[in-house]
């Protein structure tokens, strides 16, 4: 069927398809001037701008064009064009308005089922805008499992049309969507296919939209420093919709947030609080996230104010995941503040839910509720009632993570409780048990701070039992996560705790000496911040940077015997000329500690670090935090890696079975110089 519109019409249209989109819009605005129109055509071209408005996520034009095309397209019994400005008209999914947008979009399908198609492209090309229209309200209303499959039907059909304009945007709506099923990797690999292709148009909002959907998937895979690498790319776009303005404000929140920097994640919240869409889909989320941020830093009001703010929007908008989320933590926060009438009004509202929608999300929600309710109150058979109501939520299937942690973390609390009064060891094996459960759903969320504190929580668990090495271990691999991936706060945080560790082994000896009891062992393991942290009680707080004092840096070669050796203190007792007895204990005493897997160790007044140079070991000796000490050591190791002229002399010395002398490297000693006295390099911190 040949195409009657004018040829301006179909080459704006061409235009747009390859990803000249600003130049299309700009031949239909000079079109729709003059003012000799026919009907038909000042329709065709309305339609079209309508189009290029969804492409650009300009939504509130896109609709206002909807709704003047379609009684036109009534008028002019015009099908095809009526179908089009449904569609246009559905994307109010974007305002939270789900239930009359898929009227919308049922009204198209039913017009475009009743009629038939000389031309498979239009067939195609309103198919895909009804599949995408649908993925996108279904996935908004929470449902993302039902969004899938419509996305995916729409991917098959956008293939069909052999257009990149048509296909990049599904591929990256299912970068979007496959995250919050669990699909992290498959979301990715979707975002960056959809990036390629908008990067082969050349159209830049299209750029932007994938950037965006790489961003988040990152982050739903746990890997928050590269989400930050797109995200400064995704920040180089200054045009682009306020609906992608706020959602990556949210994911930029839930970054920070993640990395333990609740006031950097405010600081981005607060410039878009201004010019929020009361009753866009973001709105919703985004009081919800101030809230939780507000938690964080211990401003309660605070929270409660944007807490109720989300309630009402989702109840308003009739989205009972997202009642029940706020309805929980404003239950809890008053408890924290100790109002428990106000939180029995908020059980009370939770409870109504559950019953009304019989989902397992409500049902968690209210179940944990009740329980925190029933702890609050202090009475022993309420809390073993609370203890069943938790481990309900537990055996059940996990349908949203969080319910399932704070469950699991509420019981340690509870558990760690009775400890301290009954002092009964074989509740130990409950909490471990507890903490197992916590390792598993933290790993397959890709929720790194989480595994990293609840292994910080296994550690103290250790020490309660006196399994010191254990503890050892566990912070170290616990550290090892965090810094991994890009959590230097509670990196910090995991590297004092192991400090603290080493600082008071003589306590931890007597207290093993002297039979201590639990409740003594759980005081000086110190349990409450991990356990509120994982609660979402407070935040992060590491103590403050100092630099370490440097005492000496040797570097050891295979077998043991020293290759070089530098003093940073003249009173350190260790004569260069006469090695053996030191060397030979040293080696000794760090072979025995780092074979284990440990990172640092205690050598009388100073700690010690170890890192490997092919077959060297470079050894730090300092005092002081271990932190900044371990990055210094890191930075130094990897410059000499990097550094032929180092390598070559330290292994011509090796060969000679001679020590090196720092005269005879100056590069050696500028390295030095820079990185341990003068302190120019820049650390991770």
């Amino acid at each position: 069927m040949s195409d009657s519109r004018p040829k301006k019409l179909i080459r704006a249209e061409e235009l747009m398809y390859s990803g000249k989109v600003e130049e299309a819009f700009e031949i239909i605005t000079a079109f729709e001037k003059k003012s000799s129109l026919k009907p038909k055509d000042q329709l065709s071209a309305l339609l079209l701008r309508g189009r290029i408005y969804s492409s650009k996520i300009q939504i509130k034009e896109a609709i206002n064009v909807g709704e003047l095309a379609f009684p036109m397209s009534q008028e002019q019994g015009k099908v095809l064009e009526s179908i089009e400005a449904l569609l246009l008209k559905a994307l109010i999914y974007n305002f939270a308005k789900f239930d009359e947008s898929l009227e919308y979009i049922l009204q198209a399908e039913e017009l475009l089922n009743s009629i038939s198609l000389d031309s498979e492209s239009t067939l195609f090309r309103l198919r895909l805008q009804i599949l995408v229209a649908k993925a996108w309200v279904h996935f908004y209303k929470g449902e993302s499992n039902v969004s899938i499959d419509l996305a995916l039907e729409g991917l098959r059909v956008a293939e069909k049309t052999e257009k990149k304009f048509d296909i990049a945007p599904v591929l990256t709506q299912l970068g979007m969507i496959f995250p919050h099923e669990g699909k992290a990797q498959l979301g990715l690999e979707c975002a960056f296919k959809g990036l390629e292709l908008f990067k082969d148009l050349n159209f830049q909002d299209g750029i932007a939209f994938s950037l965006y959907a790489v961003v988040a998937a990152y982050f739903f895979m746990g890997e928050v420093d590269q989400a930050l690498k797109f995200e400064n790319q995704f920040l180089t776009f200054k045009e682009i919709s306020d609906f992608m303005k706020f959602g990556n404000v949210i994911i930029l929140s839930s970054i920070y947030r993640e990395k333990g920097e609740p006031n950097k994640a405010l600081e981005y919240l607060k410039k878009a609080e201004r010019n929020i869409l009361t009753n866009s889909s973001a709105y919703g989320s985004y009081m919800l996230e101030m809230g939780m941020i507000y938690r964080l830093l211990g401003e309660f009001e605070m929270a409660i104010e944007y807490l109720k703010q989300s309630l009402t929007y989702f109840t308003f908008n009739k989205i009972p995941h997202g009642m029940a989320y706020p309805l929980l933590y404003l239950l809890i926060i008053n408890l924290d503040q100790n109002s428990m009438a106000e939180s029995k009004k908020y059980l009370t509202q939770l409870e109504q839910i559950s019953n009304k929608l019989d989902n397992k999300i409500t049902k968690h929600a209210y179940q944990l509720g009740k329980a925190k309710v029933l702890i609050a109150g202090n009475r022993i058979h309420d809390h073993a009632e609370a203890e069943k109501l938790l481990k309900l939520i537990t055996r059940d299937d996990i349908i949203f993570p969080d319910y399932h942690v704070l469950s699991l973390v509420s019981l340690c609390e509870l558990l760690v409780g009775e400890l301290l009064i009954y002092n009964n060891p074989e509740v130990l094996g409950e909490i471990q048990q507890l903490i197992l459960q916590l390792i598993k759903i933290a790993e397959s969320q890709n929720s790194f701070s989480w595994l990293a504190e609840v292994k910080l929580l296994q550690a103290k668990l250790y020490l309660i039992e006196m399994k010191i090495e254990n503890a050892k271990l566990l912070l170290t691999e616990a550290q090892r996560i965090a810094e991994v991936h890009g959590l230097q706060m509670l990196a910090r945080k995991i590297s004092s705790e192991h400090d603290n560790l080493l600082e008071q082994s003589k306590a931890w000896e007597s207290l093993n000496e002297e039979d201590a009891s639990i409740s003594e062992r759980i005081e000086l393991a110190s349990v409450d911040g991990v356990i509120d942290r994982l609660q979402g009680k407070r935040t992060i707080e590491p103590p403050e940077l100092l630099d370490e004092q440097p005492t000496l840096l040797l570097i050891i070669a295979e077998g043991g015997a020293l290759l070089f050796s530098h003093k940073f203190v003249e009173d350190f007792l260790y004569e260069e000329d006469v090695i053996s007895g030191f060397l030979t204990a040293f080696t000794a005493f760090s072979g025995e500690i780092f074979s284990k897997g440990l990172d640092r160790a205690k050598f009388g007044e100073d700690t010690i670090l170890m890192e490997p140079i092919d077959k060297f070991s470079v050894c730090y000796l300092f005092k002081g935090q271990t932190y900044p000490a371990m990055q210094r050591l890191s930075l130094f190791v990897e410059q000499i890696n990097n550094s032929t002229i180092i390598l070559q002399a330290l292994e011509k010395y090796f060969q000679s079975s001679q020590v090196l002398e720092l005269k005879d490297s100056p590069l050696l000693e500028s390295l030095i110089d820079e990185t341990f006295i003068k302190r120019s390099i820049e650390l991770n911190v």
